[in-house]
């Protein structure tokens, strides 16, 4: 009962949070969609994409097509997990592997 509750919160904080400025946006608010996540896609280099990020103020869960942060179009990407990042990588973020094991 409890997680279909939490499921159904999470579900109205990403329609409403799009609407919304990232800079508005407090790490509270986005810890549910870090919670339910749908799926766990990865990058094509094997790391796990975050289940949550704000990009361009607009809030993504997993892979999505919009234009890559270095303003590259027509594959899905998406920021990599925050405690998989290490000091020494220089990008944050990758393009998408195949979904679901496709």
């Amino acid at each position: 009962m409890f997680g279909s509750v939490r499921l159904a919160w999470a579900v109205l904080l990403v329609s409403s949070a799009s609407a919304q400025l990232a800079s508005e946006l407090t790490k509270e608010q986005l810890k549910p969609l870090t919670v339910f996540r749908q799926q766990h896609r990865r990058l094509v280099d094997g790391r796990l994409c975050a289940a949550a990020f704000v990009q361009d103020k607009r809030v993504y869960t997993g892979c999505t097509d919009a234009p890559s942060p270095d303003g590259g179009s027509g594959r899905e990407w998406c920021y990599v997990e925050a405690q998989l990042v290490s000091s020494g990588e220089s990008e944050s973020w990758g393009y998408c592997g195949q979904c679901c094991g496709l």
